[in-house]
């Protein structure tokens, strides 16, 4: 029932292998854009299918996935210098995660279990890995690996492919993108469990089980992973938290003895910080965090969402505003102000010290996601496939 966890709290393992280059995932700084936008549709790109990941933009091209079907599928390096297409790769698959830049090599995945490396610049396919399961999450790449998560946590050299090794995580299969800082992977598993592993050595850490169903990817904010998911439950957990050898099992029949009064409360668990349950809704996920504060989106059961700011070191709520739509993905941080669309057409921006809104666009169009372009504009993402540059 229980494990001996001597072998991660005794730490003399050695790293795992080593990847042919020192590749590490790429991003444009974020530009400072003029707020709030005019509002005005400057142009419009179709992509042909339908998106609902935010597109990934750097070196002046919006990388895009669209398509709800296999026959659909697709990725397109749409120039917003030119706004027309650079090339169009075909999935044969479909995508739910924005793709991932590094170098010249452009990575995306595939409901299918398909990790797909393409050259950035012209859209060819260097090479194709298969997992057993599906994959979750945009790869994640750190000096020359490619991070998964599927049937487990699976690495791959990021620019030959070859699968370096893998972490069976506990309790079955991955339930949730994973997360990189500081040389240490998060990521959820069957049954709850937070998995933190070494990065380098493919090692556990530590392994928490929630007491909430998870929703979205653990975020990690400096030494803080944050955790959210059922009726609006979130909890922090510090990074560097290791397994004790039989702690699991001394807490087990401690609380055990708790409940029966024969004993008295049991400590905290190794590396707990602080737990919320008040933003309430269905479910409540983390969709940006900077300067010690976190920002979630939790869904309500008449489809409108709240947008809830907690301070990262105490829990504490700060401010709550309520969308009457679903929130669209790709919300995203612009100075002092939260930026988010939502499937009503409107995009939004709050004061990330008030929750007040600052400014309001009607767009008139349902909006799946939104990103803010190296040209300092915003790109909004249509159900329907359609790309609107918004100055």
């Amino acid at each position: 029932m229980f494990s001996i966890s001597a072998w991660n709290y005794f730490d003399i393992s050695l790293r795992q292998v080593t990847p042919s280059t020192m590749l590490t995932e790429t991003a444009d700084a974020m530009p400072i854009i003029v707020m709030p936008p005019s509002g005005v549709v400057e142009r419009i790109f179709q992509t042909g299918g339908d998106i609902s990941a935010p597109p990934a933009i750097y070196g002046g091209t919006a990388y895009i996935v669209s398509g709800r079907r296999a026959e659909t599928g697709s990725i397109t390096a749409l120039d917003l210098d030119t706004w027309m297409s650079a090339w169009t790769y075909r999935l044969n698959g479909v995508s739910d995660y924005r793709p991932s830049v590094a170098g010249d090599f452009l990575y995306a995945v595939s409901r299918d279990g398909r990790t797909i490396a393409l050259d950035r610049h012209t859209g060819q396919e260097i090479w194709t890995h298969s997992s057993k399961d599906i994959v979750l999450g945009s790869p994640v790449v750190r000096d020359g690996v490619l991070y998964v998560a599927s049937d487990g946590i699976q690495t791959l050299d990021a620019v030959t492919g070859e699968l370096l090794w893998t972490h069976e995580t506990e309790g079955g299969r991955t339930i949730s993108p994973l997360t990189f800082s500081d040389g240490i992977l998060a990521v959820l598993s069957e049954g709850n469990h937070l998995n933190l592993v070494d990065a380098a050595k493919g090692k556990r850490r530590r392994t928490t089980r929630l007491w909430f169903g998870g929703a979205g990817p653990p975020v990690i904010l400096g030494d803080t992973v944050v955790l959210s998911g059922d009726r609006g439950s979130i909890q922090a957990i510090d990074l560097h938290a290791r397994d004790v050898p039989m702690e699991k099992a001394i807490r087990f029949w401690w609380t055990k003895l708790w409940l029966y009064k024969s004993a008295p409360r049991p400590p905290d668990p190794v590396g707990y910080l602080w737990h919320h349950r008040g933003i309430g809704g269905l479910a409540a996920t983390v969709v940006a965090a900077r300067d010690d504060r976190l920002y979630f989106v939790s869904r309500n059961a008449d489809h409108s969402a709240n947008v809830t700011a907690l301070d990262a070191n105490t829990g504490d709520a700060l401010w709550n505003f309520t969308s009457q739509a679903p929130v669209a993905g790709g919300t995203v941080l612009v100075d002092g102000t939260l930026v988010f669309g939502t499937q009503a057409g409107e995009v939004l921006g709050l004061s990330t010290s008030t929750g007040e809104v600052e400014w309001r666009l009607s767009m008139g169009i349902p909006i799946s996601s939104i990103a803010v372009a190296g040209n300092g504009t915003l790109l909004l993402a249509s159900v329907a496939g359609a790309i609107y540059e918004v100055r």
